[in-house]
């Protein structure tokens, strides 16, 4: 019953938009990109996101970003491997890969990216955020704990490891699991889905890449793949993912020089990241 609501309520509030941007991309289209933008940059605040996939509490370390306080969680000792979650998640939701990584003798870290989780609201402010937010928060995290044994990425988290790796950050592996697809058509198929008219979605895109003080195109891992400049690369995906096609990680591992793809079947997009085989996968991965 309760997902019947949830459900109705959406389809009410999508309606709404959709009517909305329908005449504002008319009557006032410089109105409708902004708000567009507003929207777009607002996290998400479903439960999935927001699991607590902790076995136990790891230490709290606080990390400066430029002012801004960034909170990270540390378990273990040695080699250090690097846990990055995605648009609108916490580092509670991919610590379900420390413990197994711990007893491998590995240090653990992970952290919650600016207006994410427990740390400090971002540029814009608290709930908004964007992808060159992202990375920048995980920049300051790598300045702070150095290189690194593995990185191990979930959705959008994906991106933002390969982008600091590629700018120069260390890493002997890469794990990605669900990695998100072209930020552009994501974008596209944003502007379509709330009704903003198609002949504003680059003005759409423009405006977005403003915001992220970053190109759509930075957080396209296929073609960061295809530079043969990271570590080989674990990719895995869920036949079943609702926010983003297995066609994504399969073009992905198509373009990365020695990648290797692992599929699972009914997992989603979110449950996949407390799947025992998984979790094995993943720490496979990650001690080689």
């Amino acid at each position: 019953m309760g997902s019947a609501i949830k459900s109705a309520r959406k389809a009410v509030v999508v309606a709404w938009l959709r009517t909305y941007f329908r005449v504002m991309s008319q009557v006032a289209p410089d109105a409708a990109v902004r708000r567009a933008v507003d929207i777009w940059c607002t996290l998400p605040t479903n439960t999935g996101r927001r699991k607590d996939n902790r076995t136990e509490p790891g230490e709290r370390v606080e990390v400066d970003a430029g002012g801004r306080t960034i909170v990270a969680e540390t378990w273990g000792e040695g080699p250090v491997v690097y846990l990055a979650h995605g648009w609108g998640g916490w580092r509670g939701q991919v610590a379900s890969f420390a413990a197994p990584l711990v007893a491998e003798g590995l240090q653990v870290v992970t952290f919650d990216c600016l207006s994410h989780g427990d740390s400090d609201p971002g540029e814009h402010g608290p709930g908004r955020s964007s992808g060159g937010e992202m990375i920048e928060s995980f920049r300051w995290v790598y300045d702070r704990f150095g290189p690194a044994r593995a990185v191990v990425g979930h959705s959008l988290g994906c991106a933002s490891a390969c982008r600091v790796l590629l700018a120069g950050a260390q890493a002997e592996r890469l794990c990605l699991v669900s990695p998100n697809p072209d930020m552009a058509a994501i974008g596209r198929g944003f502007a379509r889905q709330i009704g903003l008219a198609p002949r504003l979605d680059e003005q759409f895109l423009a405006a977005n890449e403003k915001f992220a003080h970053r190109s759509m195109h930075d957080f396209d891992i296929a073609p960061m793949g295809a530079t043969g400049q990271l570590p080989g690369a674990t990719i895995i995906h869920d036949e079943l993912d609702k926010e983003v096609p297995l066609a994504v990680a399969r073009q992905i591992a198509a373009d990365w020089p020695g990648a290797t793809l692992v599929t699972t079947h009914g997992l989603g997009h979110h449950r996949i990241l407390i799947d025992p085989d998984v979790i094995t996968q993943v720490t496979k991965a990650v001690v080689g």
